[in-house]
């Protein structure tokens, strides 16, 4: 939680040598990365989109398209242009990640579910309520297959349901995956 020191420690750390060309450049992705979440968390969008777009250039040039950690940088894409509402980039963002994770993870691979759920809260935010509980009901479904009904992903995304129920005035079923 102490965002102004990470980001202080995230600026020095892109000033330090990292080894290898290849080691240099997934250090630097990785560093942009946790930089793009540190500014996100102080509300600075801009700055986050343009870290996480450097990460994902870096990604791609070094893993190349077809890798999980490359698929996560456009996980953290697709959030950051949620909460601009550029939501056309950000469902093209997660659609394209949960293509990389299908691909390689397999369909109920963990991060499978966390694009899921990015989708389902685009969807959400356009009002698309419907469309985000299927969404979120997936996403809630590998999330205990791949952590375990009591991990807390599994409780958020029963939460996450509960939420879009509560939207759609079904409160009782809501209410049950509450409790």
């Amino acid at each position: 939680g102490q965002y102004p020191e990470s980001k202080r420690f995230a600026e020095k750390s892109l000033a330090l040598p990292h080894g290898s060309r290849r080691d240099a450049e997934l250090q630097t992705a990785a560093v942009l990365l946790q930089l793009g979440r540190v500014h996100q968390r102080l509300g600075d969008m801009e700055q986050a989109r343009a870290s996480y777009e450097q990460a994902l250039d870096l990604r791609l040039r070094v893993l190349g398209e077809n890798n999980l950690e490359t698929a996560k940088v456009m996980n953290n894409l697709g959030a950051i242009h949620g909460q601009m509402e550029r939501y056309d980039e950000a469902m093209a963002a997660h659609e394209r990640a949960l293509a990389i994770q299908r691909r390689v993870g397999g369909p109920t691979h963990s991060d499978v579910g966390h694009s899921l759920r990015g989708l389902a809260i685009v969807e959400d935010r356009k009002g698309n309520i419907e469309a985000g509980l299927e969404l979120f009901r997936q996403a809630q479904e590998i999330f205990e297959i791949s952590y375990g009904p009591e991990h807390s992903f599994a409780a958020t995304g029963l939460q996450d349901i509960a939420v879009s129920l509560r939207t759609l005035n079904r409160p009782a079923e809501a209410r049950e995956l509450l409790e």
